[in-house]
């Protein structure tokens, strides 16, 4: 009999042909009804949920990676939740699929490319790909997600690989006047989103802000960049909410 982990990579594949033994793998382990997601489909059957080659082509990645580690059952638990995620993503912002990816910018790796104890993490430009582990990281896509929004955001205004447009590890928390009025959009539009997680209408702190701050890794937590992609989380989960969608790989 053949192990999982002897099947070969899911990127190996190529292009399924129905009726063939992949078919009949999936059909017999009954994988797509053994995830962590609900919504009124609960059945995504579509051929990107199942081949990575098709996939980075409806969500427009450049890449998507999967690790020598991962047995064949591990890689499809991936691929199959990450697709429906990138949909629900698609369905949040009103975007097309193909968007998802930032037209062939972005990368996904899964249990590829981590390090220490970290469940996820994201490589920013150059590189700009998203890692989530093996064994933690897939409750992680929407905080990776933001991080590359943020990333790419301050490639395109400020014009320098590798910047984010929050500020990055800064951790200011007083407003900037001049980002404030600023003409770009985006600009101001973040230290508008930063003043109101941080400020109430008088002038006080948040209890956010106060919590933060009295954490024993406020150093970390209050890195803006950090700040940005749990916001963005939050906002992801409340989307999912409103939509009917419990999805716990995403948030």
């Amino acid at each position: 009999m053949i192990k999982n982990a002897e099947i070969g990579k899911i990127t190996d594949a190529g292009t399924l042909v129905s009726g063939g033994r992949i078919d009949q793998y999936w059909a017999d382990n009954d994988l797509f009804f053994d995830f962590s997601i609900s919504d009124s489909n609960k059945r995504h059957n579509n051929i990107y949920n199942i081949n990575s080659n098709i996939a980075i082509e409806e969500f427009g990645f450049k890449s998507m990676e999967f690790g020598n580690w991962l047995n064949q059952s591990e890689r499809a638990f991936f691929l199959y939740n990450s697709t429906v995620s990138f949909s629900h993503l698609s369905d949040i912002f009103n975007i097309p699929h193909n968007l998802v990816g930032f037209n062939g910018k972005l990368s996904i790796a899964f249990g590829a490319r981590g390090s220490g104890s970290a469940l996820a993490h994201f490589e920013r430009l150059d590189n700009i790909i998203i890692n989530l582990t093996k064994d933690g990281g897939h409750h992680s896509l929407a905080h990776e997600y933001g991080h590359a929004i943020d990333n790419l955001l301050g490639f395109y205004v400020k014009g320098a690989n590798g910047s984010y447009l929050t500020g990055g590890d800064s951790t200011r928390t007083r407003v900037d006047e001049d980002k404030a009025v600023s003409e770009n959009y985006f600009i101001f539009k973040m230290e508008q989103l930063f003043e109101a997680l941080y400020f109430n209408d008088d002038g006080s702190e948040t209890d956010f802000l106060t919590h933060i701050k009295s954490h024993r890794k406020s150093g970390y937590l209050m890195q803006r960049t950090e700040v940005f992609a749990r916001t963005f989380e939050v906002y992801v989960h409340n989307k999912l909410v409103e939509a009917g969608i419990d999805n716990e790989f995403l948030t």
